[in-house]
C-alpha cells in the first residue's frame, strides 16, 4: 500500500484490511517531497519484489500536484512491479477525478491485462 497523502493515512488504515500473507505500507512523511516519496516508493517496492511476488498494491493519494507529475513514470515502474494476477487498487482522498482517471490509464497501458483494477474517491 502506498500512501501519498499522510492526512489521509489513518482514515485509510482504519478500514484497510490486508487479504494476503504479507502487507507493505510505504506512507509520505509530513514535508516529504514528491520526488523523494516517489523515489523512496520504487526503491522499496523493487526489494520488495526480488523476495516475494506483489499480488496487490494499493495506491492513496491526496491533492498534491507535484506527486502527480510523478504518475508516468511511478506508474510504468510500479505496474512493472506487479504479478500478472494482480490487483491493483487506486483511492483518492480529496484528489480530482481526472488524477484517479489518470492513473488508472498510465497503469492499465503497462500492465498485463489479466490486472484487476478497483478505484474508489473519497471526501477528505
Amino acid at each position: 500500500m502506498v500512501i501519498d497523502s499522510h492526512r489521509a493515512a489513518a482514515r485509510v488504515l482504519n478500514v484497510y484490511r490486508p487479504r494476503h500473507e504479507r502487507a507493505h505500507l510505504l506512507c509520505r512523511s509530513t514535508g516529504e517531497l514528491a520526488l523523494a516519496f516517489g523515489t523512496r516508493v520504487l526503491k522499496r517496492s523493487s526489494a520488495i519484489r526480488q523476495r516475494a511476488e506483489v499480488s496487490g498494491l494499493t495506491l492513496v493519494f491526496g491533492t498534491d500536484p507535484s506527486f502527480n507529475r510523478l504518475i508516468p513514470e511511478l506508474s510504468y515502474k510500479l505496474a512493472s512491479s506487479v504479478s500478472p494476477s494482480a490487483f491493483i487498487s487506486l483511492i483518492g482522498i480529496g484528489a480530482c477525478q481526472a488524477e484517479v482517471v489518470e492513473w488508472f490509464e498510465s497503469l492499465r497501458t503497462v500492465v498485463e491485462p489479466t490486472v484487476v483494477f478497483g478505484m474508489s474517491f473519497l471526501a477528505p
